[in-house]
């Protein structure tokens, strides 16, 4: 089992060049949607997951 992380929760807030809670960064830091999350986000996590894993396919149930 493989519990991924999406942007915006206080696991993911390493980001290489963009601090979340700055007065210069903040706007861009958090300048992303639902939608984003779900194209890219979920698809690098999978992509991740099968490498790692060496599985063809993965089951994947979202919560929120």
């Amino acid at each position: 089992m493989w519990v991924g992380n999406n942007r915006g929760t206080e696991y993911s807030q390493g980001h290489k060049t963009l601090a979340a809670y700055s007065d210069v960064d903040e706007e861009a830091y958090w300048k992303f949607s639902w939608a984003e999350m779900g194209l890219y986000d979920d698809v690098a996590n999978i992509k991740m997951i099968k490498k790692e894993s060496g599985v063809a396919k993965v089951t994947y149930i979202g919560y929120s």
